[in-house]
């Protein structure tokens, strides 16, 4: 059975369980995203909410704190039964997929535009100027944003002044060169990407691979530029 699969009929099992205790799982789990304080701008921010509610649950024998709500005490329940039946392996599987669908689901419900990605990480020892970009953007995607819109908005807030200028090659680069210090979401990021990368390679691969990275967002922002100046275009000859 596949995994997605495996998620649904867990779905569906573990509905059964809750509905009798006075409510279907999907109010459960629109209660949990009401309950949130704030809106969470990471994935870690939102999960941390969500564990609290839902419990982490750890196979028999291990230490475990489960909350005393009824979504929590039938979600470990289930578990132990997948686990007593399938296996330990399937049912630390079960709880990553379900813990995934709640926060697709709690995203969703709060409007967060997280995203929830739990992909395999290209190891930093393979990082290439080629995919330098992409496998940035994998560990953007694991905090639960895509480098591509975190940059887009970030133009769209630079409008007023890029918008009503020629803007240079040179000035497209060092506008590339603030992002990556600038936005908050980001720069965290490449921080520790850049941190992990000096630690393994040469201090001239690092700079070849800083050096391709700010020709993307440069190319980037280009495109962003451009379609911010067409839209202001069409809504001056609109009016």
């Amino acid at each position: 059975m596949s995994t997605e699969k495996k998620s649904l009929t867990f779905y569906s099992r573990l509905e059964q369980r809750v509905v009798p205790h006075g409510k279907p799982l999907y109010a459960l789990i629109r209660d949990l995203a009401s309950s949130l304080p704030g809106k969470p701008t990471s994935r870690e921010e939102l999960e941390e909410h969500v564990l609290a509610v839902m419990g982490v649950w750890k196979p028999a024998g291990e230490p475990r704190v489960q909350p005393q709500n009824v979504l929590a005490m039938e979600y470990f329940k289930l578990l132990d039964e997948v686990e007593s039946k399938e296996g330990t392996d399937t049912a630390s599987d079960t709880a990553r997929t379900f813990l995934d669908t709640v926060l697709k689901v709690v995203s969703k419900y709060k409007d967060l535009g997280l995203i929830v990605w739990r992909g395999v990480l290209t190891p930093v020892d393979q990082v290439t100027p080629i995919n330098a970009y992409a496998v940035l953007n994998q560990r953007a995607l694991q905090k639960g944003f895509q480098i591509h819109d975190d940059l887009r908005m970030w133009v769209a807030s630079k409008a007023a002044s890029v918008t009503t200028k020629a803007i240079s090659e040179l000035s497209l680069s060092q506008l590339a060169k603030e992002y990556m210090t600038d936005s908050p979401r980001f720069s965290k990021v490449y921080s520790k990407f850049l941190s992990e990368l000096t630690a393994i390679d040469s201090a001239s691969k690092v700079v070849v691979v800083q050096t391709a990275i700010s020709g993307s967002f440069t190319r980037s922002i280009r495109r962003h530029i451009k379609a911010l100046q067409a839209e202001l275009l069409m809504s001056s000859s609109a009016n």
